[in-house]
């Protein structure tokens, strides 16, 4: 691992900007940069995680690290966005941390409202509105909470809210509410982090955010939220999120197998504080998650259009829909708890119909898009 350091004498900023890079689209990159070096408030400094990326991407973030002394580059080894946030903390030097994927940006005066609320809170993590922006559209997110409001994890109600949300299902027809897992709409006490040693779990290329963020409010005392618009989420379809994946069941299996137990767990935690019998209601939240994160394996990995292996897809899949606990979450999850096109695809899923399901999912998702 290569460090890029510049001296800028023993003062430490008051924010470090945390930007795993892998391999991003330049122009992308340089809105976030831009964005960035354009902020109104400037006592921070950036630092980029170089994941591994090809030379001409490389070179595109040394280059923005020499036109400003506030930006340093590390360049490593390829091992996934987790272990690049992870390496930028330890890195950092500021008092707060925040997140920042290399293809979004952040409103001109986010650093300088966001510094006028922590020096009249006392809080471990500081909480802020995105949008999600595509090419014709801008959406803010409605997280549900109230903006102005400092949030005590000491309080039942208050924690058992955040456990709730932190394991629900995305919110990908947008008739809900959105989750409050993601982690670049945020900002955390570097000391909060580094005491409690919260990192991003090594391996886990998707959802990562998700099982960070639990973890943080399983360690927090308080957490504020204000209702302005300050990060820019950029919809990207050529993003990780959409690529195929030939270690999706690998990744997916691990990603269950962290959040069930700390379902299970935060269950415990609140039986304990209410003093009342566990109701496994986080744990029923935590299996309706991974009962949906099932069509991600079929879809980025079986039935993906790049699987070079398309005679094997059926067979393989069923290996996977019969291994635990998916084979379980499709067997005991209740009806009531679906929507009635998940219970279709359910149905079809615990069947071993899952080709009918791929195309049910596939003209389901041609329709919304018309929509």
């Amino acid at each position: 691992m290569k460090l890029d350091n510049k001296e800028n004498g023993n003062r430490s900023p008051y924010f470090s900007i945390v930007i795993p890079a892998f391999n991003v689209n330049v122009q992308y990159f340089t809105e976030c940069i831009n964005s960035l070096i354009g902020q109104s408030f400037s006592d921070y400094e950036v630092i980029i995680v170089d994941d591994g990326s090809e030379k001409t991407y490389s070179l595109a973030y040394d280059d923005a690290a020499a036109k400003d002394e506030r930006i340093r580059v590390i360049h490593k080894e390829n091992q996934g966005v987790s272990i690049a946030r992870n390496v930028g903390v330890k890195a950092a030097r500021g008092k707060w941390i925040s997140f920042v994927d290399a293809d979004d940006w952040m409103e001109k005066d986010a650093l300088k409202t966001i510094h006028y609320h922590l020096c009249n809170q006392n809080c471990d993590m500081l909480m802020f509105r995105a949008s999600r922006d595509s090419a014709d559209s801008s959406v803010d997110m409605d997280y549900g909470l109230k903006t102005g409001t400092l949030y005590d994890f000491g309080d039942y109600e208050t924690k058992r809210f955040f456990y709730h949300r932190v394991m629900q299902v995305p919110n990908a027809k947008k008739k809900r509410l959105e989750p409050i897992y993601y982690s670049w709409d945020k900002v955390y006490s570097r000391l909060f982090l580094l005491d409690n040693e919260l990192e991003f779990p090594a391996g886990v290329a998707k959802s990562e955010d998700k099982i960070f963020i639990a973890l943080c409010f399983e360690k927090a005392k308080k957490l504020y939220y204000i209702g302005n618009t300050l990060y820019h989420y950029r919809m990207n379809d050529e993003s990780v999120c959409h690529s195929y994946s030939a270690k999706m069941v690998v990744q997916r299996q691990m990603l269950a197998d962290i959040l069930l137990p700390m379902a299970k767990r935060m269950d415990a935690e609140l039986s304990v504080i209410s003093g009342k019998e566990n109701s496994q209601s986080i744990y029923d939240e935590c299996e309706r998650f991974i009962f949906g994160i099932i069509s991600d394996v079929l879809i980025l990995q079986f039935y993906h259009k790049d699987n070079p292996q398309k005679n094997k897809r059926r067979k393989e899949a069923l290996v996977f829909l019969h291994t635990e606990p998916f084979s379980v979450v499709i067997d005991t999850m209740p009806n009531s708890r679906l929507s009635k096109s998940a219970r279709l695809k359910k149905w079809l899923l615990k069947n071993d119909m899952v080709t009918t399901f791929y195309y049910l999912y596939y003209l389901e998702k041609c329709i919304n898009s018309r929509k």
